[in-house]
Parts: C-alpha cells; sequence; structure tokens
C-alpha cells in the first residue's frame, strides 16, 4: 500500500491567509485550532469527548473546554446533532476518492493508455478548490444561471423577493469579482436561513467602504463575494484599526460563560 492512502491528510486553504476570523485568533487558539482539525480529520469530522480534546491538545479539561468555547464563538467550530464539528467541514474536507475510479472508467470508455491521460488532479488543481465543485458529477452544474440557482430557495424566499437583482446588487458593490454563479449558489442557500437580506446588506456595504477594501481601489481586497459569503462575512465588524479583535470578543465571552457557571 502507497504511504498516502496509509496516512490521512486534511485540506488547508491559502485563503486563511485572507480570513479575518482565524488571523485575529492569538497564536495559541490557532494551534489548537489546526490540531482540532487533524483530530477532526481521524473522527471523520466530529470532535470526540472533551476529554479527548483535552489529551489531544496535551491540557486540562477545563481549558480544553475554553478552547472550544472560543472556537465556537469564533465561528471556527459548529454545535451539529453528532457533537463539535469544524465550520464548513463537510464543503471544506471533501471526499474524493472515488476521481480515481471515474478516471480509470474514462479510460476505459476511451480504450487509452495510462500515458494518454493527463496526471490525476491536473485539471481539479486549476479549478476553485474550495471542494464543493469537485464533488458535482458533472462540471455543467457549475455553469448554471442564476435565476435557476435561486430556485432553490424558492420555499424559504417571501413572495415578491427578488434574490436575483440583490445578489446583482451585492456582486457589483463588491471590490473583487469571480465567481459569480458559486456566489450566487452561496447567498441562495443561505439567505432567509442564515442571514435576512437587509443585515447581509448593511454589513456588506460596511465592509465595501472599509479602509481596508477601499485602499488603492480595492485592488488589496483577497476574498471575492463567494468567499465572504462563505466565511460569513456579515457576522464581523470591517477591519479597522479601532476594532476590537474576534478573538478578544471571543475570550471575554468565554469568560463571562465560565463565571456564570462558578
Amino acid at each position: 500500500m502507497a504511504l498516502q492512502e496509509q496516512l490521512p491528510w486534511l485540506r488547508l486553504y491559502v485563503s486563511v491567509l485572507n480570513c479575518p476570523k482565524v488571523q485575529r485568533l492569538p497564536a495559541p487558539l490557532f494551534k489548537h485550532w489546526i490540531n482540532l482539525l487533524c483530530v477532526a480529520r481521524s473522527q471523520d469530522g466530529i470532535l470526540p469527548g472533551i476529554a479527548d480534546i483535552a489529551f489531544a491538545l496535551r491540557i486540562d479539561v477545563a481549558e480544553a473546554e475554553t478552547v472550544v468555547a472560543r472556537l465556537v464563538d469564533a465561528c471556527l467550530i459548529d454545535r451539529t446533532e453528532s457533537g463539535f464539528m469544524p465550520h464548513n467541514w463537510r464543503i471544506r474536507q471533501y471526499r474524493s476518492d472515488s476521481s480515481t475510479e471515474r478516471v480509470r472508467r474514462h479510460r476505459l470508455k476511451r480504450n487509452v493508455t495510462e500515458t494518454d491521460e493527463p496526471e490525476i488532479g491536473a485539471d481539479s488543481l486549476k479549478r476553485y478548490g474550495n471542494g464543493l465543485e469537485q464533488n458535482r458529477s458533472d462540471s455543467d452544474k457549475s455553469r448554471q444561471e442564476p435565476a435557476r440557482l435561486a430556485s432553490k430557495n424558492e420555499q424559504s424566499t417571501p413572495p415578491g423577493f427578488d434574490c436575483e437583482i440583490f445578489f446583482e446588487r451585492c456582486y457589483a458593490r463588491h471590490p473583487k469579482k469571480g465567481r459569480r454563479n458559486i456566489a450566487m449558489q452561496y447567498l441562495s442557500e443561505l439567505l432567509f436561513r442564515e442571514v435576512q437580506p437587509e443585515e447581509l446588506e448593511r454589513m456588506h456595504v460596511q465592509w465595501c467602504e472599509s479602509d481596508a477594501w477601499k485602499h488603492g481601489g480595492g485592488r488589496y481586497v483577497k476574498q471575492d463575494l463567494a468567499e465572504w459569503i462563505l466565511d460569513k462575512g456579515w457576522r464581523y465588524e470591517p477591519l479597522t484599526s479601532g476594532t476590537q479583535s474576534l478573538s478578544d470578543r471571543a475570550a471575554a465571552q468565554a469568560i463571562e460563560r465560565m463565571r456564570n457557571k462558578g
């Protein structure tokens, strides 16, 4: 068996460099977050009990509880019916083992040799690596029209609300363009389920008017609209020198909860 088949691994995206909720973590908490990703990888995404978490992080149980609480407050760990899970785990840590079998079937259909095919993964590396697209069985699904994507949300969208017009307004405002249809899909899936249009647009306007995003005409903005929506950017204040860090707020909330328990 090849070494890569024996050792489990996980994906860490370069967008972490520009994710406020990650970069505002203090160094020790960032280290714990990375280690918990590794723990989750060995548990199919679900974190074990707090005693096992404490052992994995080499800290005591009380500190482990605080670590988990702070990461939940930072929206880097989600509470699920099955237990605690790193945020967007199923999307970002998608299973891709079946791709080898799909390539093999494709080769058999074409009746070609192994050397006639491009290296596995070469094409997928050119596409956006968030895992959502790579799990699709048909690449045409990634090029659906916005109106068709929005139709998935018809049951939860109030009558008279035009999701496509709302999206176009946000997309036109966002400094960095790209992955238009993916952004539309994320918006249609989250709107009215996790955030109301007024709140999302209010925070999006604040981000677009912030010094960080306006500097250089928006040329230094690293997140496109799809990434901003996926990371739930509407939950955070824009990056400014006077903004309290997310880690500070999370720490204060965790300490307050601990005091209330006492």
